[in-house]
């Protein structure tokens, strides 16, 4: 499933490739689709919480759920800012030191602790999401769903596009997390009217400022 549709087209008498980022109907349904089958029984999540184990997933736009929750939309989603900040600033990869962890739940690529409580987290993509772009005059800034209230520099050398699902990401750090995180398809075409798309597969992509600077766009798989 791809992230964006290409198309041709004309600007200011210049030809270039833009290209639409979004969550395609098909693709977000495929998406929930296999999300649905990782549900478990009620009799699981009740015994994990017992244990003080809970479960949790995040969707290509950002949003946090219980990974039972069904359906998941905006308005099932988690939106305490004060549990979010914290749940996101706790957020690690799962196979780290700690080793009383690392053998629990392993299908689970990140975990957040939070005192005695361990929470297991699943993604659409990443887990961080970049889902704002504020385009100041001297600089544009972005947000994330692991702080909606911070502001993130935009980078341009920090880009890039996956060759394999056409997906938009930018680089961002948090306390324990670096890497590239998915931009959210609305963010996403918002930037890539300042993305001039190769029409070459072997020419790189490349992102043309309100200065005129151009900056290569890296590629992942």
């Amino acid at each position: 499933m791809l992230g964006f549709v290409g198309r041709v087209v004309a600007r200011g008498g210049l030809r270039t490739t833009g290209r639409r980022w979004s969550s395609t109907l098909d693709e977000t349904a495929y998406i929930e689709q296999l999300q649905l089958k990782d549900i478990k029984s009620k009799a699981f999540y009740d015994e994990q919480a017992g244990r003080r184990n809970y479960f949790y997933y995040v969707d290509l736009q950002g949003q946090l759920f219980l990974e039972d929750m069904v359906p998941k939309n905006i308005a099932t989603s988690l939106k305490s800012p004060k549990f979010l900040k914290f749940f996101f600033h706790m957020l690690r990869p799962h196979a780290t030191t700690d080793l009383q962890y690392v053998t629990a739940f392993l299908e689970y690529p990140y975990r957040s602790p939070c005192g005695p409580e361990m929470n297991y987290i699943k993604a659409a993509d990443t887990p961080i999401v970049v889902t704002e772009l504020q385009k100041q005059p001297s600089q544009w800034l972005l947000r994330t769903n692991a702080d909606p209230e911070a502001d993130v520099p935009f980078a341009p050398e920090s880009l890039a596009i996956s060759a394999t699902t056409g997906r938009l990401y930018h680089w961002t750090e948090t306390k324990y997390v670096q890497g590239y995180s998915l931009v959210r398809s609305q963010v996403a075409v918002d930037i890539a009217n300042s993305i001039s798309f190769a029409e070459s597969p072997n020419a790189p992509h490349v992102f043309v400022a309100p200065s005129g600077d151009a900056t290569p766009i890296k590629i992942l798989p």
